[in-house]
């Protein structure tokens, strides 16, 4: 047992994280982090795709490979970083939007590349960090920026925040249009240019900027003599463009089509996307060269519950005060499941809801985080435990009395209450409205249906309407009863009833 005064102290140390990757705290990203195999890939530079539902990692990866990971992949494997976007804040393109609305396709493809050499331009040839390269590779590093001359590419100052950088592109790439020819043999893209006459002039003509391969060559050469690779990364996407909008189609459609004019492993453009975006921008039209952009992409991301387990027990142990209280051996935590399993419960009860047919505490958690495709995220795992700290601190409150456990089955209870609810505004209605009149018919229902009793919801849509909300997760598929049960994410927020809206056959 836990007396009130060790408990009081417990409980205030008890920091689970930030549910946001970009709230999370500096310690919790570096000291917990949990290396997956995405994680891997990235380090091992064999993905530049990562793809992954909302709040399933991306974010926490981005964050460790471009601020926490920037001087070890510098020193250690000669890789610079540079950020395409903000990593914490409001997105920079956002404030660009009317301007972006003009852009068709092609010519958002050549904002795409005349951005990522002036970012390369600013945060690797005009850092005072690289001064030793910029000496030593005077001449290269000249002829690069005579190839960004010729080519109308705009001269970028040292201190350009990435907001003068955007502005700086869309002011000189509005008027001409990139051509693409892709040799479907060699797998090779040719780069041409076209103006509109209604809306530039010869004098205009002979200054628009063109993406050339000369400055993709000059630059390569650069690298190639300095042994020096970088990395263009690029996330939180999602927040970028309006959701499900054409400016979003059009303008991701063609980030994915730029990464092709970079084919040399001494220049990656690492996208982290929600696979979700990725399905809607490639799902129609065709998408050429999809097969090049995806062979270096990464599975979606999932979390098993092993990496589950030891995402949780790593963040709880970080305190001091926790890991000291309970006495755990922070270097056995890294290197034994059937260990961190036991530090588990020694926080926790070992069943939510007792009884010999009901699961563990650690199987409850993951099975009320699993959505209908099997993906459980680190966010709601998070979330759950980070409400149900709330409730235990208002029961401790109430009742001060000396402690079994720190985190009580009735505070997960309360905490899986809260993720439900908390899915059904955050996730169903904010992400997918959409989707959300269909949603809305089953609320109150049963959580189990098959495809008589949701015809009666769906009406003759009932086919594309399953598709659609087994895409996200909403649905589960049961092949041994032809049904569709809606996972336990859901249902208290929906306030559906446990059992079947049909009768067995």
């Amino acid at each position: 047992m836990i007396n009130s005064s060790d408990y009081t102290k417990l409980l205030n140390s008890f920091d689970i994280g930030a549910s946001v990757a970009e709230q999370d705290t500096a310690l919790a990203l570096k000291e917990a982090r949990i290396e997956t195999a995405a994680f891997v890939g990235l380090a091992q530079d064999t993905i530049d795709l990562i793809r992954g539902t909302k709040g399933s990692g991306k974010s926490a990866l981005f964050l460790i490979f471009s601020l926490y990971l920037k001087d070890f992949l510098l020193e250690k494997y000669n890789t610079v970083i540079v950020n395409g976007v903000e990593p914490q804040g409001d997105p920079i393109f956002q404030s660009f939007h009317d301007a972006f609305e003009d852009l068709d396709e092609i010519e958002f493809q050549n904002f795409w590349r005349i951005y990522f050499v002036s970012l390369i331009d600013r945060y690797f040839i005009e850092d005072p960090k690289f001064s030793e390269i910029k000496s030593k590779y005077a001449k290269e590093i000249q002829d690069f920026k005579n190839c960004c001359r010729k080519a109308r590419i705009p001269q970028i100052e040292q201190k350009s925040r990435l907001q003068d950088i955007v502005a700086l592109v869309l002011k000189v790439c509005k008027n001409i249009k990139i051509t693409q020819t892709y040799d479907h043999r060699t797998g090779t893209v040719k780069t041409g240019i076209e103006y509109s006459p209604s809306t530039i002039t010869p004098e205009e003509k002979a200054k628009a900027p063109v993406f050339l391969n000369e400055i993709h060559e000059s630059l390569l050469a650069l690298l190639n003599k300095a042994n020096l690779n970088i990395w263009v990364m690029l996330d939180r996407l999602d927040e970028v463009f309006l959701r499900r909008t054409p400016i979003e189609k059009k303008a991701l459609r063609a980030l994915l089509q730029t990464t092709r004019s970079f084919p040399t492993s001494r220049i990656r453009i690492k996208i982290f996307l929600r696979d979700d975006i990725l399905d809607y921008i490639t799902d129609e039209n065709g998408f050429t060269g999809l097969t090049h952009v995806t062979s270096r992409a990464s599975d979606i991301l999932t979390w098993n519950k092993t990496e589950i387990l030891h995402l949780i027990v790593k963040r709880i142990f970080i305190s001091d005060t926790i890991s000291l209280y309970y006495q755990i051996d922070k270097n056995r935590l890294n290197i034994s499941e059937s260990y961190r399993e036991e530090c588990f419960y020694k926080v926790f009860p070992r069943q939510v809801e007792k009884g010999a047919k009901h699961p563990h505490a650690l199987d409850w958690i993951f099975s009320h985080c699993q959505d209908g495709r099997g993906v459980v995220t680190p966010r709601d795992v998070i979330d759950l435990l980070t409400f149900a700290k709330s409730r235990q601190q208002e029961l401790f409150s109430s009742q001060p009395v000396e402690q079994e456990f720190l985190i009580s089955s009735l505070a997960l209870k309360h905490g899986y209450l809260r993720l439900s609810e908390r899915k059904k505004e955050t996730y169903l209605k904010a992400e997918f409205p959409h989707f959300w009149t269909a949603i809305i018919k089953l609320e109150g229902s049963k959580a189990e249906h098959n495809r008589d009793s949701l015809r009666k919801l769906f009406g003759d849509d009932v086919d594309i309407i399953i598709k659609n909300l087994c895409s996200i997760g909403f649905f589960q598929y049961m092949k041994s009863s032809d049904s569709y049960i809606i996972p336990f994410l859901f249902r208290v927020g929906l306030k559906l009833k446990q059992g079947k809206a049909f009768k067995k056959k």
